[in-house]
């Protein structure tokens, strides 16, 4: 059905008024739709997305300036984080699950559990990740900045302007021992 549904859709690009090709197309789709959920609750687009590390949770970070836990299961919004004063733009987890991170003008730390806003750093944010041990908090910033916080006791460890344009990207090694920041310039 997989197969078959990239077929149908190139077919209805070429003729949509088609009602058979219509009836194919969602027949295909229908072990798709099983596993979709629609999580409803923003009130404006979605821009950032993180599955907890055990998936049981996803957050979620949108424009209208709110993060949103969810249950992966159920599809029920758990928390709604607000105190944002502009659009989320990345979300992320600790390794542990323990806290979501989100970035926008600063970056805010939560308790995943309760909601509570644990700490602001006072710097922006565009991307935003955690190492794999946890120990670092690395994010990008939309003028090519970078900032390494140490969540030991959220000092800043390194900041520094490698791009001339935003961090669009930040990953880390699987043993932690190097982060790879990617930008335009």
């Amino acid at each position: 059905p997989f197969r078959a549904a990239v077929y149908l859709a190139e077919a209805y690009v070429r003729d949509p008024q088609n009602l058979k090709l219509r009836y194919m197309m969602s027949d295909a789709a229908r072990p798709l739709q099983a596993r979709l959920r629609r999580l409803l609750g923003h009130t404006r687009d979605v821009v950032a997305v993180a599955f907890s590390p055990d998936g049981t949770q996803l957050a979620t970070g949108s424009t209208d300036e709110t993060v949103r836990l969810w249950d992966t299961k159920s599809g029920e919004t758990r928390l709604v984080l607000r105190g944002a004063s502009s659009t989320i733009e990345d979300v992320a987890w600790s390794p542990d699950g323990a806290l979501v991170a989100s970035a926008e003008n600063r970056i805010s730390i939560w308790d995943a559990r309760t909601g509570v806003l644990l700490r602001q750093l006072p710097h922006p944010g565009y991307r935003l990740r955690f190492s794999i041990d946890g120990k670092w908090l690395v994010a990008g910033t939309m003028n090519g900045r970078l900032f390494v916080w140490d969540t030991r006791d959220w000092t800043l460890r390194v900041e520094q302007r490698p791009h001339r344009d935003r961090v669009s990207a930040i990953a880390f090694h699987p043993d932690a021992s190097l982060a790879l920041r990617c930008g335009w310039r």
